[in-house]
């Protein structure tokens, strides 16, 4: 099918021009479908990786996926819900090291508080407990290097404290 914008050959059943995006004007063929004024949606090959595009319709048909507008809002957010997991894990990881893994821990509990609202809660929660481990794991972590520089002091100082007398 010739687009009438800018003349690209594009392959029969195109509903958009694959080079610039235009509405390809169609003539649907008469079927016994189309004479009664029902509508469907086109399920054929994906034009530029998209599907779902609806033709006609109602109120009830599904919502809509264009190249140029996003996707769908159902399903926007789910990404946090993964990022929540992500961070958890991280921050557990990076617990040692003391501040990435704080840092990570916030981030994934954050991201998990966000995520609960989508309909991946499960992931988000998880999320959320293995933020809360790896802040927590951090934090012994700061205890036990004081700890440990507090004993190597009262060592030295021969038990007056850090530093002499504190």
């Amino acid at each position: 099918m010739l687009c009438d914008k800018c003349g690209f050959e594009n392959r029969e059943g195109a509903i958009v021009c694959e080079h610039c995006g235009a509405l390809l004007i169609q003539s649907p063929p008469q079927t016994a479908e189309k004479s009664s004024g029902t509508t469907g949606s086109y399920s054929d090959a994906p034009v530029n990786g998209y599907m779902s595009y609806t033709k006609g319709g109602t109120s009830q048909s599904s919502p809509q996926r264009s190249p140029f507008t996003g996707a769908t809002s159902a399903g926007s957010r789910e990404w946090v819900a993964y990022a929540a997991i992500i961070c958890g894990a991280l921050a557990i990881y990076s617990s040692p090291t003391v501040i990435p893994g704080i840092l990570l821990g916030i981030s994934a509990i954050i991201f998990g508080i966000v995520g609960l609202k989508t309909s991946k809660r499960t992931m988000s929660l998880i999320g959320i407990i293995a933020g809360a481990i790896g802040s927590v794991f951090s934090v012994l972590v700061i205890g036990a290097i004081i700890g440990f520089f507090n004993l190597i002091a009262s060592y030295f100082t021969r038990g007056y404290g850090w530093p002499f007398g504190w």
